[in-house]
């Protein structure tokens, strides 16, 4: 075992890292949090890397400890890839600043940004699996999609133990294009889900996870939607969650109906996606802050 430290750009509330993890559907209870700790497993360079993290700062001073169990004979990249895979699932780097700035002028959401201070954006463990994800949830409703989810966890992806903990990580493209599309279409049981389940496998393993990270957006934008699958809203959906590019957040149906208990039930869809516009790059948060749990 060996531990890492982490400092999240300020401020970072873990515990609301905590609690938005465990009440995001598509992710829900594939972690364990008790005492204010994280346990949770991701599958990176070839092998199952469990995880232990906790905070050791304050919302103003973040500090965490990463404790990482990788098993005998794995990659020595594997620790440092695992560590990699936490900040971005916490999303430490993300500098609130230019968002806040922006909540100021905005009073109905400065109420709920104050209650949630400290809160970053929580995304899925990988981009790839925030594409599986994208394509299982095309016109399917989430319980459903999340037992189709969990199949392919179960017969693809892998389960290790940490203190106790009995821990499950997504497969890697990798997992499902070695396993071939009869094994894939066989726990998908919908053949047009299969199809692009296996689009996203090819894509993700062909393509460098840094330029989904560092090229303009526009670019990433155009390599999802020439995906088998993947659409508009998927790869709207991937960008935010799988990614945390902020900068393609269009303001749907579901953000609407949160903004107007917000906003008042007399702002229009125009007001709405009016104020949207203000936050700029920042609508992403914009929309978090909308939707998470106060």
């Amino acid at each position: 075992m060996s531990d890492a430290t982490l400092q999240p750009v300020p401020p970072f509330d873990f515990d609301l890292s905590l609690r938005f993890a465990e009440g995001f559907r598509p992710g829900s209870g594939e972690q364990v949090v008790e005492g204010g700790r994280l346990w949770k497993a991701f599958r990176v360079t070839g092998t199952t890397v469990a995880t232990r993290v906790e905070s050791v700062g304050t919302v103003d001073r973040p500090r965490l400890t990463v404790s990482i169990e990788a098993p005998p004979g794995a990659n020595p990249a594997a620790a440092e890839a695992a560590v990699g895979r936490v900040a971005a699932y916490l999303s430490i780097d993300d500098d609130l600043g230019p968002f806040l700035a922006t909540v100021r002028d905005d009073p109905p959401m400065a109420a709920r940004a104050r209650d949630l201070h400290g809160l970053h954006h929580v995304r899925f463990p990988s981009p790839f699996e925030a594409a599986c994800w994208s394509v299982l949830s095309q016109r399917q409703p989430i319980p459903m999609a999340r037992r189709v989810k969990d199949a392919l966890t179960e017969r693809f992806g892998a389960t290790v133990e940490m203190d106790g903990h009995l821990l499950s990580a997504f497969p890697l493209p990798e997992d499902l294009e070695s396993a071939g599309g009869a094994a894939v279409a066989e726990v998908v049981r919908n053949a047009r889900r299969a199809r692009y389940v296996q689009a996203v496998a090819r894509a993700f393993i062909d393509v460098d996870e840094a330029f989904l990270f560092a090229a303009p957006v526009e670019e990433v934008e155009r390599w999802l939607l020439d995906i088998d699958g993947i659409g508009a809203w998927s790869s709207a959906f991937v960008l935010f969650r799988g990614i945390g590019r902020m900068e393609r957040m269009p303001v749907t149906e579901p953000f609407l109906r949160a903004a107007r208990p917000v906003y008042g039930r007399n702002a229009t869809d125009d007001d709405i996606r009016a104020v949207a516009a203000r936050y700029g790059p920042w609508a992403g948060y914009w929309g978090l802050y909308l939707r998470a749990p106060i």
